[in-house]
């Protein structure tokens, strides 16, 4: 994770934050159907993911 701040007017701060996530298994979320299975949301295993925000 990589977090960086920078200040801006009085004590207010843009951030921003780089990170990763990586799960050790597979999630995924089915819905039981007549005909089977489908999937309603599959995650990734590996997610990159930038945060940007202002800070007080």
């Amino acid at each position: 994770m990589i977090t960086e701040r920078a200040p801006i007017w009085l004590g207010f701060a843009a951030a921003t934050e780089l990170f990763v996530e990586l799960d050790p298994a597979r999630v995924r979320y089915d819905l039981a159907l007549e005909r089977g299975t489908e999937a309603v949301l599959a995650r990734y295993r590996f997610r990159p993911g930038v945060l940007l925000g202002v800070e007080l």
